[in-house]
């Protein structure tokens, strides 16, 4: 079975009274009523159309894509030059 690669994203809302419509365009993972505010995943190949969608309904104030993808790339980038230099120090000692 095969991972689908999927894109967080979040959606500030003017009212929760439309909330469940947002389903319709992927999976609702939190929302918090205080701040009107959802995260949800959408599918990372249909994520820019799903974008387009959201901010054209009305009840749809901003669409911020995470960067929690970018972040983990950049802490595995730097763990594996951690690593590298650790190796080298060992090395370096008889």
């Amino acid at each position: 079975m095969e991972e689908t690669k999927r894109l967080g994203l979040v959606v500030y809302l003017h009212s929760l009274r439309q909330l469940k419509t947002l389903r319709q365009y992927g999976t609702v993972y939190y929302f918090s009523k205080k701040m009107r505010y959802a995260v949800m995943y959408v599918d990372e190949n249909t994520a820019d159309e799903s974008i387009t969608k959201l901010e054209n309904l009305n009840f749809v104030k901003e669409v911020v894509k995470s960067k929690l993808n970018v972040l983990q790339a950049q802490l595995k980038v730097k763990n594996e030059v951690n690593d590298l230099e650790i190796v080298n120090e060992e090395e370096e000692q008889p």
